[in-house]
């Protein structure tokens, strides 16, 4: 073709494009049309705008930048979020705003671009972030719990579509039935609750893994504690689901019904007031969750008493929505029947560290002892000193795997240091809030690998035109200088060190000043700097020429033809021969080698 000619628009405009370098590289690439995009296919729905740069004035500018550009009738801005989540680099200064809907995105970030929401540039690199998953217990649970994510997240409908399958013979009515259907009057009944509650926080752990977002160490809370150990890898899924569907079915069948409570104080507290009262055959610590919460157990009538008694003395404290008094004395009668479906699972050793609720340290091969699940059922959740593990292990992002925020909730008040991040995947007061886009940006921020395409699969975008980025100027010009013309001269110190003592094109001074010498490391360096345009305390010695300084054929060439002056070298240097030098360090070496010779 040697001349323009219509493209007919009756079929897909694909077209082939070739570069060609001149040392010896060559691209090749097939370029598409998009797809004609229906403006109505997609409804107004929350999105996350991720910002990143290599400096916090960079980063700056580009929210000056995209706030204009967002401003704009013409563009879309779900699908601008969407080209700049998964097409741009991740770089260090980060920043990401969230939006209910388009209109509140742009709202956000133009405040933040005029002063009034506060600019925050997060360094993703100092944050060295670790991450734990939470996985909660009974009592997080509502009707409705993750029925947005079931309609909309592909990955989290098909691990509750899986779980349903597993629970078909181990529940009398279907999983999807019990969260949303015409049974979620069942959801509160212990034996449909424990299987709901693990399905549906496996298929978060599940969602989350897939989008990258993958934790280094797991704890549950109670039945939390079972979804951990599953995700870890210690027992399958069907084996994690039978467990606990045993669990919660031999609960209801053979245990007499129970009360709890939670109390906003120290369990000394608890202790003491229900040994004054005589009723610690009745009663006991179901949970140590943190200094200001404490969970108790027990009989209902000796529960209603101690709590009448609270009451007079204004101690803070309310009763649990509950069937049964877990870890209480009162689940004893079942036991024996569960360690016996306990000891028909297979157990194998987790991939990943697990805290245990019955230690609050990390657990080891006890794990995979059917004892250890039937202690467990019993004895206290010492949350707060797992909290504390986790904080030891040097964990600092703590997402909680589950409906509510509970356990954030408890764990806020157990490690204040502001360096600790909290996340959440759902909420219960908004159910319907599609809460994990704005934990994914934060995670993001925090320099968590979060993968975008993976996130916004199911969704129709398409990619758009972005702004440029902002690069940061800097002024290089040598004022008053003039660069020497005369060849370089190599002399030999006294140690026996190659240096230039004139440095010719590389190194500037005035008229008058006399040239000192320089070591031949500095001036390799120094013509690696001039070509590529950067001051040389910038040029480190691992620099790769093209992945970290950028250099491309043209300044090869010139990189060749400037140490061929400084080297003062008669014989030119063959292109080959420099074409496979790919760092400085490695140039400093050449050009040693070649003054030997």
């Amino acid at each position: 073709m040697t001349e323009p000619t219509p493209w007919s628009e009756d079929t897909p405009r694909i077209a082939g494009v070739s570069a060609f370098g001149i040392g010896g590289t060559n691209a090749h690439m097939v370029v598409e049309a998009p797809a004609s995009v229906d403006p109505d296919s997609t409804q107004p729905c929350a999105s996350a705008l991720t910002l990143s740069a290599k400096s916090p004035e960079a980063l700056k500018a580009m929210v000056d930048s995209y706030a204009d550009y967002l401003a704009s009738d013409a563009v879309d801005i779900a699908n601008a979020c969407y080209t700049s989540n998964i097409s741009r680099a991740s770089l260090a200064s980060r920043l990401s705003v969230y939006g209910e809907n388009s209109d509140e995105l742009l709202a956000k970030l133009q405040a933040i671009s005029v002063g009034d929401l506060p600019f925050v540039a997060h360094d993703s690199t100092a944050s060295n972030s670790r991450l734990a998953y939470l996985f909660s217990g009974q009592g997080s649970q509502y009707p409705g719990m993750g029925r947005t994510l079931y309609e909309n997240q592909p990955v989290f409908r098909s691990a509750i579509d899986r779980c349903e399958e597993l629970l078909r013979e181990q529940l009398e009515v279907s999983l999807t039935a019990v969260l949303w259907g015409e049974h979620s009057d069942k959801l509160n009944q212990t034996q449909y609750t424990q299987p709901a509650l693990f399905a549906l926080e496996y298929a978060l752990a599940e969602m989350w893994s897939a989008w990258g977002i993958k934790p280094t160490l797991v704890m549950g809370h109670s039945v939390g504690e079972y979804v951990a150990a599953c995700y870890a890898g210690l027992f399958s899924l069907a084996d994690g689901l039978r467990l606990i569907a045993a669990r919660g079915r031999l609960m209801a069948e053979l245990c007499a019904p129970g009360a709890m409570s939670v109390w906003f104080c120290d369990a000394a507290q608890v202790k003491a007031l229900v040994k004054e009262l005589g009723l610690e055959q009745q009663l006991a610590i179901a949970a140590f969750n943190s200094p200001e919460n404490t969970a108790l157990s027990g009989e209902p009538d000796a529960m209603g008493t101690i709590l009448a008694v609270a009451e007079e003395r204004d101690i803070a404290c309310r009763s649990l929505d509950v069937s049964h008094a877990f870890h209480s004395k009162m689940l004893e009668p079942m036991l024996d029947a569960f360690q016996a479906v306990a000891e028909s699972v297979t157990y194998k050793k987790p991939r990943l560290r697990i805290i245990s609720n019955v230690t609050g340290q990390p657990a080891g091969e006890e794990l995979g002892n059917a004892l250890y699940w039937v202690r467990h059922t019993r004895s206290a959740v010492k949350f707060e000193k797992g909290l504390r593990a986790l904080q030891a292990n040097n964990v600092n992002v703590f997402l909680e795997v589950g409906p509510g925020t509970g356990l954030l909730s408890i764990g806020k008040s157990c490690l204040t240091e502001a360096s600790l991040n909290w996340l959440s995947s759902l909420h219960s007061k908004q159910p319907d809030k599609p809460q994990y886009i704005e934990t994914a940006s934060r995670a993001w921020e925090l320099g968590l690998p979060v993968d975008w395409a993976a996130l916004h699969q199911g969704r129709r975008y398409h990619k758009t035109v972005l702004p440029f980025y902002p690069f940061q100027r800097h002024h290089h010009w040598l004022e008053n200088a003039v660069l020497h013309s005369t060849p370089a001269v190599l002399e030999t110190t006294a140690q026996g060190e190659s240096v230039n003592t004139n440095s010719s094109a590389i190194k500037a001074s005035t008229t008058t000043e006399r040239p000192t010498a320089q070591p031949l490391s500095d001036v390799v360096v120094s013509i690696v700097s001039a070509v590529r345009g950067i001051p040389p305390q910038q040029i480190k010695p691992e620099h790769h020429f093209q992945m970290d300084l950028g250099y491309d054929s043209m300044m090869i060439m010139e990189l060749k033809s400037k140490l061929e002056v400084a080297l003062n070298s008669e014989e030119k240097i063959p292109i080959k021969e420099i074409m496979m030098v790919t760092t400085v360090d490695k140039l400093i070496e050449f050009a040693q080698a070649r003054v030997a010779t």
